[in-house]
Formats: C-alpha cells, sequence, structure tokens
C-alpha cells in the first residue's frame, strides 16, 4: 500500500530537528489528514525501515502475539481458497480491514437464508443493567443461530472461514443470521466486550475477549444498508456473496472499528455473521447451544 514519498524526508527532517515520536504521529495525522494507526505505521517505516520506498505491506501476526488474519502479502488480488476464489477488493491495514467479493456462491447465500429463516428471533442487546434485551430502537432486526453441527451447509462454510483466516472454528462463536428489512438498522457499535461490564465480563469468561469479525452478505438490499466505520470514512456496500473481516486486538475506545448497519430504505439484507474468540469457545456438549450476548456500546 502506496503512500506519498514526500513524506519521508519531511519525517527524518522533522525527527532530526528534535520532534518526538509522539509529535511525529500527531504532525501527520493533524496536518496530513492520517488516520492515527496509519501515521503511526508511516513514522515506523521511514524511522526503522528508512521508507520501505513509500510502500506499508501487511505483515502477517508474529507468533508472540497470534491473531485471526486475512493474508494478503502475497500481493496476489485473488484468494485462492480450497473452493472458491475470492477477490480482494478492499485492504486497510490500520485498522485492519480487508472485503473479499465471491467468499460465498450465490447458491450457499440463499441457501443460508433458507435454513435461517424458520429461527428467527429479534436481536438482542445488553443494556446497561446487564440483561440481553431486545432493544429496537438501538438494534432492529431479526437473528437466527446456525449451530455446525446441525448443517454440512454451515461446517463447509466454517471450514473456509478457518483457512481463510488461519483461526479454529473452535475458537469462534456460532455463526449468526441477521435479517433487515426496510427501515431497520444497527446504530454505531463495538464489538468486542467491554471489561468494565459485569455481563461482559461473563462472557469472556467462556473463551475470551472478541478479536476480530466477519460479515458475510448474504442478501443485498434495493437501497441502503451499508456497513460503515463511524470513526474511519468508510462505508461497505452489501454485495451478495461478499465478506468483510476486521481486526480490533487492542479492545478500547480507540479501536477504530465502532462500526453500524445503516437503515435499509428499500428491499432486504441478509448477513451471517462470525466472532473470532481468543480461546476455545466451543465443545462438543455444549458450545454450539450457547450464545453470547451482542456488546451494546
Amino acid at each position: 500500500m502506496e503512500y506519498d514519498g514526500r513524506l519521508n524526508h519531511y519525517v527524518r527532517e522533522l525527527h532530526a530537528a528534535g520532534t518526538s515520536y509522539t509529535g511525529l504521529i500527531l504532525k501527520l495525522a493533524v496536518e496530513e489528514g492520517y488516520a492515527m494507526p496509519m501515521a503511526l505505521r508511516i513514522v515506523d517505516a521511514v524511522l526503522r525501515n528508512d521508507g520501505q520506498g513509500g510502500m506499508l505491506t501487511y505483515d502477517p501476526p508474529r507468533a508472540t502475539r497470534r491473531l485471526p488474519a486475512v493474508d494478503t502479502s502475497s500481493k496476489q488480488s485473488v484468494l485462492h481458497l480450497s473452493d472458491a476464489d475470492a477477490a480482494i477488493t478492499f485492504e486497510q491495514l490500520a485498522p485492519r480491514i480487508v472485503v473479499l467479493d465471491n467468499f460465498l456462491s450465490s447458491q450457499e447465500c440463499d441457501d443460508l437464508c433458507e435454513e435461517a429463516l424458520p429461527v428467527f428471533a429479534p436481536a438482542r442487546v445488553v443494556n446497561d443493567r446487564e440483561h440481553a434485551v431486545h432493544a429496537a430502537h438501538f438494534r432492529s432486526n431479526d437473528t437466527a443461530h446456525l449451530p455446525a453441527a446441525q448443517s454440512a451447509l454451515v461446517r463447509r462454510i466454517e471450514a473456509r472461514i478457518e483457512q481463510l483466516t488461519n483461526w479454529p472454528s473452535a475458537c469462534c462463536e456460532t455463526l449468526q443470521v441477521q435479517r433487515y428489512v426496510k427501515g431497520q438498522e444497527y446504530r454505531p457499535h463495538s464489538d468486542f466486550f467491554d471489561q468494565g461490564s459485569a455481563a461482559h465480563e461473563a462472557a469472556m469468561a467462556h473463551g475470551g475477549q472478541r478479536l476480530a469479525t466477519l460479515i458475510l452478505y448474504l442478501k443485498e438490499p434495493d437501497a441502503g444498508g451499508a456497513t460503515y466505520f463511524a470513526n474511519l470514512g468508510v462505508r461497505i456496500a452489501p454485495r451478495k456473496g461478499s465478506a468483510l473481516f476486521f481486526t480490533y486486538p487492542d479492545p478500547g475506545s480507540n479501536s477504530g472499528t465502532m462500526h453500524g448497519g445503516e437503515a435499509i430504505l428499500a428491499g432486504e439484507k441478509w448477513i451471517a455473521t462470525q466472532w473470532f474468540r481468543e480461546r476455545a469457545w466451543r465443545n462438543p456438549q455444549a458450545a454450539d447451544a450457547m450464545q453470547s450476548p451482542v456488546p451494546h456500546s
């Protein structure tokens, strides 16, 4: 990913004049308009790697800090998975966001919707009193949980997700399908758990913190329904068969991953969501039957 090469000289000049490391990051953020995580990456590239030729590349997570990851370090435009060829249509390094087209086939999307239809229930959030409740003013849609143990289709898709992210399905929550109809939305929120919340602390006791999210778009609306990152100015249009992956390894107000789903203006939007945990979340007896609360941030 290329950045303005003139910044190499600019950063070195400021550094030689005594500007601190933090000051350099703030300069790029305030004066050049870079998001703070990107400003940090550029300063690191200039000071530690002599500018890397004006290029920032994705570095796969190191073994000491293992995370779910979509590895694009090969710089190929298509990721060849065992049973799908997914095209990279958007990539951001910090915070890490990747959008892939053709992750699911049209038939797989339709079949997932069909499996979810009989088990839809109103979606829930966790309110200020730490109870999981349906809060239509915040999240107005229906949700269906699809345990892999009950579906060959879900098992196939989860195996593909595991290959894409190099993260075991045992450390993921049950795949959930969400349906939004005209007028429904999901206001900006964060997917990680708030460590100051009793309900979220209880959720983390089983499987640990959430690390990443994968959203699969199963049915695109006629108008509206984009996924947007409130602090980044990034909007992802829902396209049938595409996937949106993002990570938040340092959960908190500065993660940059607060996101929402815009209101549906016409038609319906169907998505499937999988959340990735630090540790094993499933077990052969009970894991697929358990349901973690959705954070209300």
